[in-house]
């Protein structure tokens, strides 16, 4: 007869083991399990070419976003689309897919938008030290003790056999990733350390993402975003294509706090923008006002075509063609 194993007798042996692990190894061991859980299954040779693969989400359904590419003869053209309605689930996004080098182009600007000052170390100490003297603590207790009951009202409910195994797994492993991203008071000056480095980090991230984006060189970028973001820490808008919230690792919230707080605003494990900025696309002179390119997109829309266009205008045909491809490719 095989044997099987049943975890309604998990807490008969609670206790009465010697740890595997120290605390601080076994919550490290709980958070890459649920980055792992949460962060799609790309596989390691797909990564090289999608620097948001497994962090970026959709912003209506919170879902995973998938990574496609297109081959040309020349170039290679990377895209991240939601693929929640294909799988027959809802998602009310009316754009689904944005070119990856928008994304790309779009997260860039933002390190730059948000450049460190020359005494951002004096600066996050002392936002550190306001943490430390505030209520920040109190309400992180409050936080964990509402998780520890969480967790025991999981186990209460699973022995009970009101909750499926699968079930149980997937929302302890929630509960425990959750409590083990929950600093301690007595770990204050180790997340110190860890802010003021990843404050070096972000203060030359900037640059050293114009450079591997100049290059091309996709696998770096990957590096730099997972680095800064956990699994699924870039919430994207399609129809605006814009960075609508941000869930970084915990020790980059201090400083990303420190040059971001006047538009964004912390809202549990993420950084959120009520009004982000979206992608420009870069602007080209053209023999004409900026009513006429707008005349020319709203015909256009209407199914004009392009000779009735230029009668109407008095525009050149070789003109509005060239103006409507310019549209096209920035949309893209």
């Amino acid at each position: 007869m095989p044997l099987t194993f049943d975890y309604r007798l998990l807490h008969q042996g609670q206790g009465l083991h010697e740890a595997a692990f120290d605390w601080e190894t076994w919550q490290r061991l709980d958070e890459i399990a649920s980055e792992l859980y949460r962060g799609g299954n790309a596989t390691a040779t797909a990564r090289f070419d999608y620097p948001f693969g497994g962090v970026i989400t959709c912003s209506v359904c919170h879902e995973l976003m998938r990574c496609t590419k297109v081959q040309g003869e020349h170039t290679i053209r990377t895209y991240y689309t939601c693929f929640t309605q294909n799988r027959g689930l809802p998602c009310s996004a009316p754009v689904r897919t944005t070119a990856g080098h928008i994304v790309e182009e779009v997260f860039g600007d933002l390190l730059r938008q948000y450049q460190l000052g020359d005494s951002w170390r004096i600066d996050l100490l002392h936002l550190l030290e306001e943490r430390a003297t505030s209520d920040y603590w109190e309400q992180i207790e409050k936080t964990r003790r509402n998780l520890e009951a969480e967790r025991k009202k999981l186990n209460v409910m699973f022995r009970a056999g009101g909750i499926e195994a699968e079930e149980y797994e997937r929302e302890m492993q929630g509960v425990n990733a959750r409590l083990a991203q929950l600093p301690r008071p007595e770990e204050q000056e180790r997340y110190k350390a860890k802010a003021l480095e990843a404050g070096e980090v972000l203060a030359s991230l900037s640059e050293c993402w114009n450079a591997a984006q100049r290059d091309k060189n996709f696998a770096l970028l990957g590096e730099y975003v997972n680095s800064m973001l956990r699994a699924g820490g870039l919430v994207w808008d399609t129809e605006k294509r814009a960075i609508q919230a941000l869930r970084p690792h915990s020790e980059y919230f201090p400083v990303l706090l420190l040059v971001m707080s006047k538009e964004w605003k912390q809202d549990g494990e993420y950084l959120v923008c009520e009004q982000p900025m979206g992608y420009r696309a870069a602007e080209k002179k053209w023999p004409m006002t900026p009513e006429q390119r707008q005349r020319i997109e709203q015909l256009h829309t209407q199914g004009v075509s392009v000779r009735g266009i230029s009668e109407a205008l008095g525009i050149g045909r070789m003109t509005i063609q060239r103006y409507l491809k310019w549209c096209e490719g920035s949309q893209e």
